[in-house]
């Protein structure tokens, strides 16, 4: 099974890397419930160690927060999650702008 043990974001913006922090669902929820401008949360956030079976497919959400102004991260060049599975290996989901 795919089992998350960490989740990690880094994006570059002006030549600077900027990390995030996942956001874990109950605050996810809230956040959504908060900033009306985020519009309608569609799917659960995906939950560290949640399992996935090998011929299953879910369909989750990730937030993260970034310490870094709205137009830092509208100006940034790429963004890159990575997944770090409990058994070793290391997913990655890029954004090439």
């Amino acid at each position: 099974p795919f089992q998350i043990k960490d989740l990690e974001l880094e994006m570059t913006s002006g030549g600077k890397v900027i990390s995030g922090r996942f956001i874990p669902e109950t605050d996810a929820k809230n956040l959504f419930l908060g900033v009306p401008e985020l519009g309608e949360k569609y799917n659960p956030s995906f939950r560290i160690k949640e399992q996935v079976g090998k011929k299953e497919t879910v369909d989750r959400m990730l937030a993260f927060a970034v310490d870094a102004p709205l137009g830092v991260v509208e100006a940034r060049t790429n963004l890159v999650v990575r997944m770090r599975e409990v058994d070793g290996p290391v997913s990655q989901l890029a954004e090439q702008r």
